[in-house]
C-alpha cells in the first residue's frame, strides 16, 4: 500500500477514536493543534503555581497521583495545585493541592534544555473522583509502540499566535520517529527519551509534563519534555520522557507512599 495512503487511513482510524479533535477549529494551543474537550483526554490535568498561575500539564495515574515533568516543579509544596476535569486551564473542574513531590533519582540536565529522566510524581491531598472528565491512564509497555506509530499529544501550551489568551485544551496527532533520526538532531539523546513529530504541529511552551498517548492502546508512553525552538519548526522532532523507562520507579513510589 502507498505510504501516503496508509498514513491517511491511520488518520481516519484516529478520527473515530478521538472524535471532535479532527473538527475544524482555529487558535491551536499545542502549536498547530485543534481544540478538544477534556472527556476526549480525561487523564489530562493542568499544573498551577500559586503566584504564576498555569505552568505545565500532567497525567492522572490514580485517585491521588499525577505524573508530570521534573523540570516543571520545585520542592516548595505550598505553591503547587493540580486542576482536573476542565478543558480550560485556569477555571472549572476541581483543584487539588499537591502535598508530596517525587523527582526521578536519575533526573538531570545533560546540556542546556536536554533533560534526562524528566519525570516527577505529585501526590495530591483531595483524591480525584473519577467520572467522564477525570480518568486514570495506564502506562505503556515497550511492545505497545514502535517507529512510525501515530500518537496523540495534548496540552494548554502556547499557540501559533504568541499574543493569544485562549486557555482551551488542544491536541494534535504526531508520529513516532526512530532513534537514529532523533540522535541526528539531539546527539545527547538517551534511552529515557522518545521522539515524535507532526505535520505542521508540535508541542510548545506550557505543554511540558503533558501526555503522549498511544493511539492504538490509549496508554501513556511519554511525558512532554523539550523541543526545538521555534515551536513551528515541525520538521524537527519533539522529545518526550519515555514512560517505560521509569515504570519501576513509578510503581515503587506509588506503592510505598
Amino acid at each position: 500500500m502507498d505510504l501516503k495512503l496508509l498514513f491517511l487511513n491511520l488518520l481516519l482510524a484516529l478520527q473515530l477514536r478521538f472524535g471532535s479533535f479532527f473538527e475544524t477549529e482555529k487558535n491551536g494551543k499545542i502549536f498547530g493543534g485543534k481544540r478538544i474537550e477534556i472527556n476526549e483526554v480525561p487523564w489530562q490535568v493542568a499544573l498551577e503555581h500559586v503566584t504564576k498561575g498555569f505552568f505545565c500539564g500532567g497525567s492522572i495515574l490514580s485517585e491521588s497521583w499525577i505524573l508530570t515533568a521534573a523540570h516543571c516543579v520545585t520542592v516548595n509544596l505550598s505553591e503547587w495545585f493540580v486542576r482536573s476535569g476542565s478543558s480550560i486551564r485556569s477555571k472549572g473542574g476541581e483543584v487539588h493541592k499537591v502535598i508530596k513531590i517525587f523527582i526521578h533519582p536519575n533526573y538531570h540536565e545533560i546540556t542546556y534544555d536536554i533533560l534526562d529522566y524528566d519525570f516527577a510524581l505529585l501526590k495530591i491531598q483531595n483524591p480525584i473522583n473519577f467520572d467522564a472528565y477525570r480518568q486514570p491512564i495506564k502506562l505503556a509497555e515497550p511492545h505497545m509502540y514502535q517507529q512510525g506509530d501515530l500518537v496523540f499529544a495534548s496540552g494548554f501550551g502556547e499557540t501559533k499566535n504568541p499574543m493569544e489568551t485562549d486557555e482551551f485544551l488542544k491536541g494534535t496527532v504526531l508520529q513516532l520517529t526512530g532513534d537514529s533520526c532523533c540522535i541526528s538532531i539531539y546527539p545527547e539523546m538517551t534511552r529515557s527519551m522518545v521522539c515524535a513529530k507532526g505535520q505542521n504541529a508540535a508541542i510548545c511552551s506550557g505543554d511540558s509534563g503533558g501526555p503522549l498517548v498511544s493511539s492504538k492502546y490509549r496508554t501513556l508512553l511519554g511525558v512532554s519534555s523539550f523541543g526545538y525552538e521555534p515551536c513551528n519548526y515541525s520538521r524537527i522532532p519533539d522529545v518526550f520522557a519515555k514512560v517505560s523507562e521509569a515504570k519501576n520507579w513509578i510503581y515503587l513510589v506509588l506503592s510505598s507512599n
